[in-house]
């Protein structure tokens, strides 16, 4: 007898929780009764009744401003406020008597966020992403170092536009010897100072 495994694989990018071989598109399953009451679902789950009527926050994540990549950008999450929090007396850090303060739900889609949010019964404030501009071919690097509307002077302009480099005070060095502490002198530099 011959046995045929089936892997599956994705070079898919949106999805940036669940791993491809838990996913619907690699095992489907074949019979699917929804639940009745998903609002019920909190009661069994383990939780307790005083987590229900929570109101929690879905949102997506803003990227890391040190970096470039949106990786970590492209799910939703659900957390939640502290409502007290008091400080330790023995280290000074924060404390809470909330556990679901440090409780962080990534989600691939936002509507499988709302259906969990619903099912453990919390009332969930929704932010929506903010649009992502287009900035492809229409802003470079070298905008950093020429500003782009004169950039754009130089193309219409030609050579007549070498006004805007034009300084009474250029070719001098516009170096500053620092002051001492109390500002009565400058400092003394490395190496003693020019013979005059």
């Amino acid at each position: 007898m011959l046995t045929l495994k089936v892997f599956c694989y994705s070079l898919r990018d949106d999805v940036a929780v669940l791993p491809f071989h838990a996913t619907e598109e690699c095992f489907p399953t074949i019979e699917k009764s929804p639940m009745p009451y998903p609002e019920e679902a909190a009661v069994v789950s383990g939780t307790g009744e005083w987590s229900t009527g929570r109101k929690a926050k879905l949102f997506k994540p803003a990227r890391n401003q040190m970096q470039s990549g949106i990786h970590q950008t492209k799910h939703w999450e659900i957390r939640f406020e502290a409502p007290r929090t008091w400080a330790n007396p023995l280290m000074g850090w924060t404390s809470t008597a909330d556990p679901y303060v440090g409780l962080v739900t990534k989600f691939d889609t936002k509507e499988a966020a709302e259906s969990f949010a619903k099912r453990q019964g919390w009332e969930l404030e929704i932010a929506e992403p903010a649009p992502v501009g287009d900035y492809y071919g229409k802003i470079s690097y070298s905008h950093n170092f020429l500003p782009e509307h004169i950039e754009t002077l130089i193309k219409q302009k030609g050579k007549k536009s070498a006004v805007q480099f034009k300084h009474p005070t250029g070719r001098r060095s516009n170096w500053v010897k620092t002051l001492k502490y109390h500002g009565n002198g400058v400092v003394a530099q490395h190496g003693g100072e020019a013979k005059e």
